[in-house]
């Protein structure tokens, strides 16, 4: 973004991925609509059904969409890069336990899984803000 700091401001890329992953994750199937998931390539009025299991993983790129755009908007505003990455950790905490709580749960995968991986980058988050 260096190249073009003159013309852009540093906070839109940032606010960009921010903006695109949250309509990703609470608006999935608006954002499956608009760029026509399932539809292309296919016969006319054949379209591919997604299953619970694709949706939440779709759902779950986007947040690492937001999270990537906590990260980057973090310099931004002011803060070091112990704490934008312990803004990044945190974030990505909080969408993790959301698609194991909300999303998926038990039906699509094992959530003991999920609840260590929320943990582990909930701490490591907790620990760089400490830093």
């Amino acid at each position: 973004m260096d190249y073009f700091k003159d013309n852009i401001p540093p906070w839109l890329l940032p606010g960009m991925l921010i903006a695109s992953g949250l309509h990703g994750i609470f608006f999935f199937d608006q954002a499956i609509d608009m760029y026509k998931v399932g539809t292309v390539g296919l016969k006319p009025k054949e379209t591919l059904t997604l299953t619970k299991q694709s949706t939440t993983m779709g759902k779950f790129v986007n947040s690492g969409f937001v999270a990537l755009g906590t990260f980057l908007l973090a310099p931004v505003l002011g803060l070091s890069s112990a704490q934008a990455f312990g803004a990044y950790a945190l974030v990505y905490s909080a969408l993790i336990l959301k698609m194991v709580m909300f999303d998926g749960g038990a039906e699509l995968f094992n959530v003991v899984g999920g609840y260590v991986w929320a943990a582990l980058f909930g701490g490591a988050g907790a620990a760089a803000l400490m830093a």
